[in-house]
């Protein structure tokens, strides 16, 4: 197929993060805030080691990435810093993201099982797992993760796209096109199904 990955597939659920006065971590997933964290520790900290982190991703300074990464991972991460499963999660997704923005495809997958472990009904870290195997053309995984998610919500249009598009990929045509109707069937006004078709 020559269309382009992202016009195929529902978008990738980036996960963002900003530090707020009163040293209140805000995690956002595509524009929506999905929880805010007292992370008690100095917002200098937190701004200081994702500035450098993002800087040194994109100067390829690889040594001093790790380092940082590393810091991040023993004073935020694995500190028993954050208490809340969902949140540890969606910022284990956040470490998925920038191994994936590098490359680093075993770390992503590492970080995105780790998210899973602590919350295995979570929609968005699913999607996120699915994607990663759909970049890594395991059609067959991303359906069973699809699957899954479609198990905890039935009219999910870009899981029904997402999974028809794997199923075109591993030859099965008519299921795939149930899925796009499918998605159709949930909202009839679905470009990338209606494309997909």
């Amino acid at each position: 197929t020559d269309k382009n990955f992202f016009d195929i597939l529902g978008g990738f659920p980036y996960i963002t993060t900003q530090y707020l006065p009163g040293e209140k971590l805000q995690i956002r997933n595509n524009q929506k805030t999905l929880f805010e964290l007292n992370l008690k520790i100095p917002q200098t900290l937190f701004q200081g080691l994702m500035s450098d982190i993002s800087k040194a991703i994109s100067l390829k300074e690889d040594a001093r990435r790790d380092i940082l990464l590393k810091i991040f991972k023993e004073k935020i991460l694995d500190s028993g810093l954050v208490q809340d499963a969902n949140i540890l999660a969606l910022l284990y997704q956040h470490f998925s993201t920038i191994f994936y923005s590098l490359g680093e495809m075993g770390e992503s997958n590492n970080y995105i099982n780790k998210a899973l472990e602590l919350t295995p009904k979570n929609k968005v870290a699913l999607a996120h797992q699915a994607f990663l195997f759909l970049d890594q053309k395991k059609y067959e995984e991303a359906i069973l993760v699809y699957d899954t998610i479609l198990d905890i919500d039935s009219k999910d249009k870009i899981a029904w796209n997402n999974k028809g598009h794997c199923l075109n990929q591993i030859g099965k045509k008519l299921t795939a096109i149930n899925c796009f109707n499918k998605a159709l069937s949930i909202d009839p006004d679905f470009i990338l199904a209606r494309h997909n078709l």
